[in-house]
C-alpha cells in the first residue's frame, strides 16, 4: 500500500476544495466541484409548497433559477429566457403539501454581479424524465406555478416558493 506525502503548499491548495465538498448538497455539486473550467459554484435551496388535490398520476416538479433582470418582473419565463440552473423531481401531492426541498447548483459569479436570482417552480403531470434536467422546460398554461427571490448569504441561499393555480 503506497503512502502519499503532501507538502504544506499542496495542502493549502487542497483546503478550498475540501470546504466545497463539505458544502456539497447533491451529486451535482460534486460533479460541478470536480469538473475543470466551471469555476466556483454555490447551492440554492428551494422549498416548494403547493396545496394540490391528491392525484393518482405521476407529478413532475420543475424548478429553475433565473437572473432577476432576465425575468423583468415576470413570474413565468419565456421560451428565450435561459435558466442559470434547473432540476426536476418526481413528487406526490402529499409531498407538495408538506413542502419539497430542492437543491440547485449555479455559478458563484451570478449572484454578486447581477443581483439575487429568482426561483421559478411549477408542477405538472408526467414523469421526471425531461432531457437536460428540465433546462428547456417551461410551464404550460394552467399548471400550479410560483416565483420567489433568493434570500440569504452565499453559504445559505434559500427561496420559499408557494405554487398557486393559474
Amino acid at each position: 500500500m503506497a503512502t502519499m506525502i503532501r507538502s504544506s503548499r499542496q495542502a493549502e491548495t487542497q483546503a478550498p476544495k475540501r470546504a466545497a465538498f463539505k458544502a456539497a448538497a447533491s451529486w451535482l455539486s460534486l460533479v460541478a466541484a470536480t469538473t475543470s473550467g466551471i469555476g466556483p459554484t454555490e447551492t440554492v435551496r428551494a422549498c416548494v409548497r403547493a396545496d394540490v388535490a391528491d392525484d393518482p398520476g405521476e407529478l413532475r416538479l420543475v424548478v429553475h433559477s433565473y437572473l432577476a433582470e432576465q425575468l423583468g418582473g415576470r413570474t413565468v419565463p419565456s421560451a428565450s429566457d435561459r435558466p442559470v440552473s434547473s432540476t426536476q423531481r418526481a413528487v406526490t401531492a402529499e409531498q407538495l403539501r408538506l413542502g419539497v426541498t430542492v437543491d440547485m447548483v449555479q455559478p458563484v459569479d451570478v449572484s454578486p454581479v447581477q443581483g439575487r436570482p429568482m426561483v421559478v417552480a411549477w408542477v405538472e403531470r408526467g414523469r421526471a424524465n425531461l432531457d437536460f434536467d428540465a433546462l428547456l422546460a417551461r410551464p404550460l398554461p394552467g399548471v400550479p406555478k410560483g416565483c420567489a427571490k433568493v434570500q440569504g448569504k452565499s453559504d445559505a441561499l434559500r427561496a420559499n416558493v408557494e405554487l398557486t393555480a393559474a
